[in-house]
């Protein structure tokens, strides 16, 4: 149960973020704090991964819904399983990052990024914590398969 609350737990603190964002900021307008390395910038991402695919909102909230499904089953299926703690964290970040988004492609047919950095290389990319969420939840799923791999 740890683990579906958890989930929650993603999904819950990304919905208060996005209201806090949606309370503080208007579309584009940004805020740096941290000496200007950090930017808050409310930003409508209406596709996936940079707005790609915006013109297709209903394919994305399609595709993601089952990737979710799928994701929500293996999920199950290692929770009756002992040990795979990493696997199980890891997946638990996918699921809650990927549904707080699905959330918003849903109820808004976009998804509301609020975080920027301002370093030299890493301009105009605007994400979410539920994409920060997707992200270390696949790095870890990808290393944990590569280290599979190698005991093969």
């Amino acid at each position: 149960m740890i683990w579906i609350g958890f989930i929650i737990s993603i999904i819950a603190f990304e919905w208060v973020m996005k209201r806090k964002m949606d309370q503080t900021l208007k579309v584009n307008e940004s805020i740096a704090i941290w000496n200007g390395k950090i930017v808050l910038k409310k930003y409508h991402n209406k596709g996936i991964a940079f707005d790609r695919f915006s013109k297709y909102p209903k394919l994305i909230i399609g595709i993601t819904s089952t990737f979710i499904i799928g994701l929500f089953a293996w999920f199950l299926v290692l929770l009756g399983t002992p040990k795979q703690l990493i696997k199980k964290f890891a997946l638990s970040l996918l699921l809650g990052g990927a549904i707080s988004n699905l959330l918003d492609r849903i109820t808004k047919y976009y998804v509301m990024d609020y975080f920027s950095f301002s370093w030299k290389k890493i301009r105009h990319i605007v994400f979410n914590i539920a994409d920060f969420c997707i992200f270390i939840g696949s790095i870890l799923l990808f290393f944990l398969f590569l280290k599979k791999g190698k005991a093969d």
